[in-house]
């Protein structure tokens, strides 16, 4: 007893207090999966009825009974139909471990190849803000859990200068939610040559899997009932209750008026010619310079996406923690904009985790957070790139929680 107590509080507490905040979070998130109905705060569900649907062959993007509609690609639903027959509730346990071991696997990548050497402390505060920011998405078993342990993984192999692993990865990102390719893109500008090609050629490949596996008939229909789904999801004029939590919801909470959606095209067109930008002058930099092309994606996802959520914002997970936690800093403004940015996002999520439907309505905070941090990064990106230390680096205690 005295040996166990002597390495929970030995030198090894920070990662025992990161590992204990994953397993409080996963045996929270489960246990409430096994204690309620299957429908209740989940859209597994949704994926369950389309795998069965894919399975049968009938349309995936007709309405489901006292559900939501199905909005992601046909092949996902193929990937659901293996687990729409175990049952509602091992299905959606399984679903979701499976999506946090990958997005585990993705920030202990993060910790060994591409973050400069961190004490124990800190190694803890990155676990433990990765986990904690990603509890909205967990909670509800969405996509945004594997889009963004796909967009991490994919990142760090492309910083491992593994071509094949990252093209692979960044596709799965981008095939689950579409908008999400925008990662990979990113990617393509800063190892153009390396992983352009190999990227188009995982996607195309993503893209073809479906019609082995089904009727190519059913399938090709079903991309195009899928195209026509994407077209009519369109809720920037929809009331304020289910009006996009990207930027424009901050217009919208001033003067009552939704943006239009022209405008907000035009500005989510120039963010992303930017943010490619920045991502072209972080070229040839040391392996610490892939998290802006990851995190500037995840942020173009929130801030300029189409149909951002208040839960979409959990995607940002590894960001402010890769940002408060792990990247280094020489100024003020910086780590300022790093933390009031990862407080606003923690304090939305708080409010909604207590009381989602409170009239006292933060929607408006998300986006000011996520635009702290965006600044925050581009700011890293332009002042600490050339002085991190190089990947490869051996850490004590950095093989995991």
């Amino acid at each position: 007893m005295r040996d166990w107590w002597r390495r929970q509080f030995g030198p090894n507490l920070p990662l025992w207090v990161a590992f204990w905040v994953w397993f409080a979070v996963t045996a929270g998130v489960i246990g409430r999966v096994i204690a309620v109905p299957p429908e209740r705060g989940s859209v597994v569900p949704i994926y369950l009825v389309a795998g069965e649907r894919w399975l049968a062959g009938s349309p995936l993007y007709a309405a489901i009974p006292d559900l939501d509609v199905y909005r992601n690609p046909p092949g996902v639903a193929a990937l659901f139909a293996p687990l729409s027959v175990l049952g509602p509730k091992p299905a959606a346990i399984l679903w979701r471990l499976v999506c946090l071991a990958l997005y585990a696997l993705g920030i202990h990548r993060v910790l060994k190849h591409v973050l400069p050497p961190l004490g124990n402390w800190r190694q803890c505060g990155v676990w433990a803000a990765a986990v904690v920011f990603m509890i909205p998405a967990l909670n509800n078993g969405q996509t945004n859990l594997i889009v963004t342990a796909a967009a991490v993984l994919g990142v760090v192999a492309a910083a491992r200068g593994r071509w094949w692993e990252a093209s692979a990865w960044l596709a799965v990102c981008g095939y689950f939610k579409l908008y999400s390719f925008a990662i990979g893109l990113l990617v393509v500008v800063q190892f153009t040559r390396a992983v352009g090609w190999r990227f188009t050629v995982a996607t195309l490949a993503l893209f073809a899997l479906p019609f082995v596996l089904q009727n190519p008939g059913y399938v090709y229909d079903s991309h195009l009932q899928f195209r026509d789904a994407l077209t009519a999801d369109d809720r920037t004029a929809a009331d304020h209750s289910r009006a996009p939590r990207d930027w424009t919801i901050i217009p919208y909470d001033v003067t009552g008026v939704p943006v239009a959606r022209v405008v907000s095209l035009a500005v989510s067109l120039v963010a992303a010619a930017g943010f490619v930008w920045v991502v072209w002058k972080s070229r040839q930099q040391p392996p610490a310079s892939t998290f802006t092309p990851l995190s500037l994606g995840l942020i173009w996802i929130t801030l300029f996406g189409p149909s951002a959520e208040v839960n979409t914002y959990s995607v940002l997970a590894p960001v402010v923690a890769a940002f408060a936690f792990g990247l280094p800093r020489k100024d003020r403004l910086t780590a300022w904009l790093a933390w009031v940015g990862s407080a606003a996002l923690l304090a939305v999520e708080i409010r909604a985790g207590v009381n989602g439907r409170s009239e006292f309505d933060l929607s408006w905070l998300q986006p000011l957070g996520a635009a702290a941090v965006m600044w925050g990064v581009i700011r890293w990106g332009k002042s600490e790139n050339r002085g991190c230390q190089p990947a490869g680096h051996s850490i004590s205690g950095t093989g995991g929680i």
